[in-house]
């Protein structure tokens, strides 16, 4: 029941997309490609925020000094800042900080 209806919704959403992207302009679908993945990773980052205040306070440092101070691709980075987050909050949940 639900999967079918998933993949219903999901094949039409698909579809109706890929037909509204053909007839955009050239710019829009650039910046499409340049700002959906930041803006997706913003708006976890803010969820985030709201529901840990104190998680959130080192979230974004540690991302921005290993973006600032190293040299490697932006994936790496990625996946060192959620790795980075998840062993900070894991210290800050064993000393009692959060809960």
């Amino acid at each position: 029941g639900s999967v079918i209806t998933n993949i219903l919704f999901l094949t039409i959403a698909v579809v109706a997309g890929s037909s509204i992207l053909n007839i955009l302009p050239t710019s829009v679908k650039v910046a499409f490609e340049i700002y959906t993945l930041p803006a997706i990773f913003g708006a976890l980052y803010g969820q985030f925020a709201i529901q840990q205040p104190k998680i959130a306070l080192f979230a974004l440092p540690v991302s921005l000094l290993v973006l600032k101070f190293t040299n490697i691709p932006i994936w790496m980075v990625i996946i060192i800042a959620i790795f980075g987050n998840i062993l900070i909050s894991r210290l800050l949940y064993k000393k009692g900080i959060i809960n």
